[in-house]
């Protein structure tokens, strides 16, 4: 039972890291298109999302194809980095839109 859980999580997974992944090539491919006269800005979350999609991917590619030992380690060494530079992207996106705001208001008047 246990090990059927553990492949259905795993298949789960590398759909959603390669929908992630997908996800973040559309999004870039739309944004750098010729045609397009203005470019949006706020780049954060395409590599957010390819991070997320390489986290997500690589480690249940890896569950699935039974990896262990040096070549689990790789793996797991992979998904922590781009843990961390999902949550680094992450806040920096976060960052720039609160940055974006405080610009947008209007300086309150005194009563």
């Amino acid at each position: 039972m246990a090990s059927m859980f553990s492949t259905g999580f795993a298949w789960f997974g590398l759909a959603l890291g390669i929908a992630l992944v997908v996800e973040a090539a559309v999004i870039f491919v739309l944004r750098h298109r010729p045609e397009s006269a203005s470019r949006r800005r706020g780049g954060g979350q395409v590599p957010m999302l390819l991070c997320m999609g390489v986290m997500f991917t690589s480690r249940s590619a890896a569950n699935l194809r039974g990896w262990t030992g040096p070549g689990m380690t790789t793996v797991f060494a992979v998904g922590m980095l781009a843990a961390v530079a999902t949550i680094v992207f992450a806040t920096r996106s976060l960052a720039s839109r609160a940055s974006a705001q405080r610009r947008a208001l209007p300086p309150s008047q005194p009563e």
